[in-house]
């Protein structure tokens, strides 16, 4: 049975964790972000990951909750947005999930942008080498309906393999960023790779650049 008032006790004391590559990482809690707070309002982030750092003998050695911003279709960069969103869900759902399978399992595009005679396979590369421009994502609607399928799938299926996620641990990237008023902050980087399971040597690891 689980233990709701342990976990509570463990996370109530763990520390947040500072930059660097942390090792023995595992996910402890994820959620899209879309539930509202009291006032009935939506936050302004989500695909809210906890990450939990782990000793040898599995107890906590500190925590990062990683989220992400969501999508101004109001901005110039909004697809640029999109695409930084699409590429941090990727990262983590391929920790768990071979690359073959996972395309048979997340598949946002399938009825959201695809209209008669169109391949959701063939819209998802487009969307990937930057060039939907112009009536793929003419309205607003479209795009925000995008990113919600992204997340609220993303989250599906990782919870379909937690499992897999409690077992299989991983490196985690974190580094320092600089907020508008200068306040720093502790993030997974924005551009570049920040997560890759321990099986990957530090020789072959693409964190330690």
């Amino acid at each position: 049975m689980k233990n709701y008032f342990k976990e509570a006790v463990n996370a109530a004391g763990s520390i947040g964790l500072p930059q660097g590559v942390h090792e023995n990482v595992i996910i402890s809690h994820i959620e899209t972000g879309y539930a509202k707070n009291k006032q009935g309002l939506e936050k302004k982030k989500q695909f809210y990951i906890l990450f939990r750092k782990l000793d040898k003998f599995g107890r906590d050695l500190g925590t990062h909750e990683m989220s992400l911003f969501r999508v101004d279709a109001n901005k110039s960069y909004a697809l640029d947005n999109l695409a930084g969103i699409l590429k941090h869900v990727y990262s983590v759902l391929e920790l768990f999930i071979e690359e073959k399978k996972l395309d048979t399992m997340f598949d946002p595009f399938k009825d959201v942008l695809t209209t008669e005679g169109e391949n959701s396979v063939d819209i998802e590369d487009e969307f990937e080498i930057d060039t939907i421009r112009g009536g793929r994502l003419e309205h607003s609607s479209s795009l925000l309906d995008l990113e919600k399928k992204i997340i609220n799938e993303a989250v599906r299926i990782l919870e379909t393999v937690k499992e897999k996620r409690e077992d299989n641990k991983f490196r985690l990237k974190l580094i320092e960023t600089k907020g508008k008023s200068n306040n720093v902050f502790i993030d997974v980087p924005r551009y570049g790779e920040f997560i890759e399971l321990m099986s990957v040597t530090k020789k072959e690891s693409k964190l330690y650049i």
